[in-house]
C-alpha cells in the first residue's frame, strides 16, 4: 500500500456512542434463583454516511465522513450525536497516541454547487394589426 492511498470505503457504518443500560435482577425459579441481565435502555448509535481508510506513515488513518443539508444539520438530535461521536473519537485517539480517527463533516453550504445554466431570453411579442 502506498502512502495516501484510500482503502476500505464503506457506507452507513454505525458506532455505539452510548452503551445500553442494563441491570442484573434475580428471578426465582421453582428450585433455584437465577440472575438475569435486563435491559433498561437501548444503546444510542451514530450512523455516518461514509468511512474510509488512508495509509499514512504512522499507519492506517480512519476517516468518518458526514454530509448534512442545512435542514438536517438543525435536527434536534444531530448536534448531540455529533458531540458524542467526536468525544468517542477523541478517546480512541488518546488510546492510540496519535490522530488515528478523523471526523469530517460537510455542510450543504460548504459544498461547491455547479453554476446554473443561463436562462433563455424570451422574445417580446409585438401586437401588429
Amino acid at each position: 500500500m502506498r502512502s495516501g492511498e484510500i482503502t476500505n470505503v464503506s457506507m452507513h457504518d454505525s458506532f455505539v456512542i452510548i452503551p445500553p443500560l442494563k441491570r442484573t435482577v434475580a428471578v426465582q425459579l421453582k428450585t433455584k434463583t437465577k440472575y438475569v441481565e435486563r435491559s433498561l435502555e437501548r444503546e444510542a448509535v451514530y450512523t455516518c454516511d461514509f468511512t474510509y481508510d488512508v495509509e499514512t506513515p504512522n499507519g492506517l488513518q480512519h476517516y468518518i465522513v458526514e454530509f448534512k443539508s442545512n435542514f438536517s444539520a438543525q435536527a434536534r438530535d444531530y448536534p448531540l450525536r455529533r458531540k458524542l461521536i467526536r468525544r468517542l473519537i477523541e478517546e480512541w485517539n488518546k488510546q492510540a497516541g496519535w490522530e488515528k480517527f478523523v471526523f469530517v463533516e460537510y455542510r450543504e453550504k460548504d459544498l461547491v454547487k455547479p453554476p446554473k445554466p443561463p436562462r433563455k431570453k424570451r422574445e417580446k411579442k409585438t401586437n401588429k394589426k
